[in-house]
């Protein structure tokens, strides 16, 4: 069974894609949708009868847009009405299949699994547009789709697992490259935001790492003062002995859009000297990264 899940908000072509997706499957008894629509009126009994001519299954819930508190809500609300199928496939209220998408679904899973426990397949769909009650593609499928294969919700995140990012073609047989767990950016959207990546002090030396740290404080930023967002600091943690980040920790004005910057920085394995040298434009919130690099070594030169 495959369990499909999908979050609709307004969309009139809802209907369409669950006939659609039951009309090009080979076993669209195998299907079971879980929709959670919201919309002022309920199309369940539309739905049902789409469902019901091809033995597909069907588990509904709705709201009114009003209620709506957003699609990561409605998505929970859906994971409420998953029975344990073995395959889950996340799509859109709009959306296109192939014919015989449900047996091409299944032998792709088939080839990841043998590198991934529990992989979900996705991809970015062809965009197309309603024309006479037909859909039209407006953009031909590329020959480089990007498919990313990730662990099921439910299921650890296995360093040692051969979870990756991969084009199309890789499944022709070309190596995939890996993902490094450690190197995973890590965001939270408050006030003020909060972005990671890489090792905590502690954790770096908890492995034996001789750590280093810089600290600069965004009180000190002219791009954050400008801005009147002057609470929270930026943290580079270092090895002492071969000078590369390690890790940084952002608190403050767009942490999250900062944190971009780090990832690159350990993705290259830079060392903080390398990024303290880095010319920064001025006046910008980016200069606080710099500033905390160069803090590592007690150079910084705004505090």
């Amino acid at each position: 069974m495959i369990f499909v899940s999908i979050a609709a908000f307004c969309d009139p072509w809802l209907p369409f894609t669950v006939r659609d997706a039951c009309a090009k499957a080979v076993h669209p008894e195998r299907l079971v949708f879980a929709v959670f629509e919201q919309d002022v009126l309920p199309r369940e009994v539309e739905l049902r009868a789409i469902t019901g001519r091809c033995g597909a299954g069907l588990r509904y819930r709705h709201a009114h847009p009003v209620q709506s508190q957003g699609v990561c809500w409605a998505r929970a609300g859906i994971g409420e009405m998953y029975g344990g199928e073995p395959w889950l496939l996340q799509i859109d209220s709009h959306m296109l299949f192939e014919p015989r998408w449900d047996e091409q679904l299944l032998a792709q899973h088939a080839e990841v699994a043998q590198q991934s426990p529990k992989p979900i397949i996705t991809c970015y769909p062809w965009a197309f547009e309603m024309e006479n009650g037909a859909p039209t593609v407006a953009q031909p499928p590329s020959s480089t789709t990007t498919l990313v294969m990730r662990p099921v919700p439910e299921a650890r995140l296995d360093p040692s697992s051969a979870t990756m990012m991969f084009r199309t073609e890789h499944i022709a047989g070309r190596n995939p490259r890996p993902i490094n767990y450690q190197l995973v950016p890590n965001c939270t959207y408050c006030e003020p935001e909060i972005g990671s990546v890489g090792l905590t002090e502690a954790k770096a030396r908890e492995k034996g790492y001789e750590v280093k740290v810089g600290r600069f404080p965004f009180t000190a930023l002219g791009k954050a003062i400008i801005l009147g967002e002057t609470e929270g600091f930026v943290k580079v943690v270092s090895d002492a002995r071969y000078d590369e980040v390690l890790g940084v920790h952002i608190m403050g004005p767009h942490a999250t859009d900062l944190l971009a910057e780090a990832c690159v920085a350990l993705g290259l394995e830079a060392t903080t000297e390398e990024l303290g040298h880095i010319m920064h434009a001025h006046p910008t919130l980016s200069e606080a990264v710099m500033e905390a690099a160069e803090a590592v070594h007690g150079m910084s030169t705004s505090i």
